[in-house]
């Protein structure tokens, strides 16, 4: 049995809908031929899957809408966001099983990142769908130019980008986010940069 047929059986179980669960699949499977993606990245997209619907049954759809947007996209930012992605699944999946306390952080970290993450993707598309690839992408850009080679600076970075963002959108749904988004993040890497240093 390969890998994409096992991707597509723990879909089916994961998304109770035969439609849903093929939809999905046929996203992901798109996705990493279109982008290359190891199959740690998608194993990493799927255990986010996993958690989002296990908390939140009802948000299968927009989780659908989200893949869709991002397999049809064809941005700069989407760019971004993969690369970003990639790294977070490679340096979860290097941690040895030896430090358990580092593992223990990095979930940690993880599971923050998926839920922060999908309530940002969440709120975002409900404002303008179009915005979400820009706004991960260059939230994800921001910290890639962090220099330090510290994961868990940038997880806490990534998480603290995600709450700013999420509070301009709250204070700004009808407003101008995407700019005071790219502000926040680009003066906020800025800083930090200028503080390593």
């Amino acid at each position: 049995m390969t890998l994409d047929i096992n991707f597509s059986i723990i879909l089916k179980k994961i998304i109770k809908s035969e439609k849903s669960s093929s939809l999905m699949y046929s996203y992901l499977k798109k996705l990493k031929k279109k982008e290359k993606l190891d199959d740690i990245v998608v194993i990493f997209m799927i255990k986010s899957i996993l958690v989002i619907v296990s908390y939140y049954p009802a948000k299968v759809k927009r989780l659908l809408q989200f893949f869709k947007i991002l397999k049809d996209s064809k941005s700069e930012s989407k760019i971004d966001f993969i690369n970003c992605l990639k790294k977070v699944a490679e340096f979860e999946d290097c941690i040895s099983d030896d430090e358990i306390e580092s593992k223990n952080l990095i979930d940690y970290y993880l599971d923050k990142i998926i839920f922060n993450t999908f309530n940002f993707i969440d709120m975002v598309m409900d404002i303008n769908e179009g915005l979400i690839i820009t706004l991960l992408g260059e939230i994800a850009t921001n910290i890639i130019k962090i220099k330090s080679e510290d994961i868990t600076l940038k997880m806490g970075i990534f998480l603290m980008y995600l709450k700013d963002s999420i509070d301009v959108i709250q204070k700004n749904k009808n407003g101008q986010v995407y700019l005071k988004i790219v502000d926040i993040c680009g003066t906020t890497t800025k800083v930090i940069n200028n503080y390593i240093s």
